[in-house]
């Protein structure tokens, strides 16, 4: 809101725009708004005040869409206005207004719809070509541009979860030559249980087809992307069974854990 709060609101004493509600209390500020509503931020505020000159050049140019559970409760304003032009009078102008239904949310993404509204943009589109000259090829482009975003509803492989192991099956399939494939992610990538492993890289390994596993790892991340920076890892075994324990490494895996853990810089120490 603190952008609305530079354009519409006024300046405090402080030289900052004055919020028009309280961050913490929640309490609105009714001089704030009364400012707000002066400077033109109630559309239907200005309508009200300036019907009898302006409405002429309205008629049939005004289309209004929203969610019917917009995240800044902008449909609530919305009917508001609706009911204005609904009675306005002298004169009276056609208006169109389209509501999300059920449960859509802000730019119309919700339950039920595309993350990207295809609908309404074709909806905005077929209006600019038909109210402006130069328009359609413009539009056509704007349509052609949703639909090329739009998300599939059929692939070849869905992979389920984008953390580490997700996002390994779909790059390694990709990788493959694999092209209708999707992998779906609930939050943000790795934003589950891989996170906590963030940072953490396991150099060794008493089985062998994790130690071929990780050594095809330490290989594969410097290549893959930029984030990876292998740092030298030291571990002290002063006890017999450890020291016994991390000679038998090497011989168990075939020698796979020996080369790639001097890869990932580690090292390990048995003191005597």
């Amino acid at each position: 809101m603190d952008n609305y709060d530079a354009l519409y609101g006024p300046v405090g004493s402080d030289g900052y725009p004055v919020p028009v509600w309280n961050h913490r209390s929640g309490d609105i500020d009714p001089k704030v708004v009364a400012y707000w509503r002066a400077n033109g931020a109630d559309l239907r505020a200005y309508l009200e005040a300036n019907w009898p000159r302006i409405a002429p050049a309205l008629n049939g140019k005004l289309h209004f869409a929203v969610g019917e559970m917009d995240n800044y409760f902008l449909n609530c304003g919305l009917y508001l206005l609706q009911d204005f032009l609904e009675h306005a009078r002298d004169p009276a102008i056609s208006a169109s207004f389209k509501y999300g239904r059920p449960m859509v949310g802000h730019s119309f993404v919700g339950v039920g719809y595309d993350p990207f509204p295809i609908g309404l943009l074709e909806d905005i589109a077929a209006t600019i070509a038909k109210h402006h000259r130069r328009a359609p090829i413009r539009a056509g482009l704007l349509v052609e541009f949703a639909r090329s975003t739009r998300m599939k509803t059929s692939v070849r492989v869905l992979v389920i979860g984008g953390g580490v192991v997700g996002c390994s099956v779909i790059y390694h399939l990709t990788k493959l030559g694999w092209s209708d494939v999707a992998l779906c992610e609930r939050k943000e990538l790795t934003s589950g249980s891989s996170w906590h492993a963030a940072g953490l890289f396991h150099a060794l390994n008493t089985d062998a087809a994790m130690c071929r596993l990780q050594a095809y790892t330490v290989a594969l991340l410097p290549g893959a992307g930029k984030n990876f920076r292998p740092i030298d890892r030291s571990s002290l075994h002063g006890r017999p069974q450890r020291r016994r324990h991390r000679r038998a490494l090497g011989p168990v895996a075939g020698g796979q854990c020996t080369a790639q853990s001097t890869r990932a810089g580690h090292r390990t120490h048995l003191a005597r």
